[in-house]
């Protein structure tokens, strides 16, 4: 475990053979433990990966869930801040043919 110079513990949840072609697939959450920045990267699994988009949502309980603007089209990396307790991942584009996604959420 990587130690933050700022706050709490570096963590990290990854998801493996996300169906990105079937919107609002979502993946296990991740308590970030007060930790402020956050990141999604979308590695490729299998299929095309050119037109779907997963998006980063938060939530203060675990329950209630919120889009937010960190978003990547296709194969890639956001990061961004957030004062929420959990965050995870989430389809919000489907990919229009096969396609599956490995994805990591971290937090630091």
């Amino acid at each position: 475990m990587v130690m933050s110079s700022s706050h709490s513990d570096y963590s990290e949840k990854s998801a493996s053979g996300v169906d990105t072609n079937v919107s609002n697939t979502v993946t296990d959450s991740l308590y970030i433990n007060g930790n402020r920045s956050i990141g999604v990267y979308v590695d490729d699994d299998s299929g095309a990966h050119t037109s779907h988009i997963v998006t980063i949502q938060v939530s203060a309980n675990e329950t209630d869930w919120h889009d937010t603007a960190l978003t990547v089209t296709g194969l890639g990396f956001k990061e961004g801040e957030t004062t929420a307790q959990y965050i995870r991942a989430k389809v919000t584009t489907a990919e229009g043919g096969a396609s599956t996604s490995d994805i990591h959420l971290t937090s630091k």
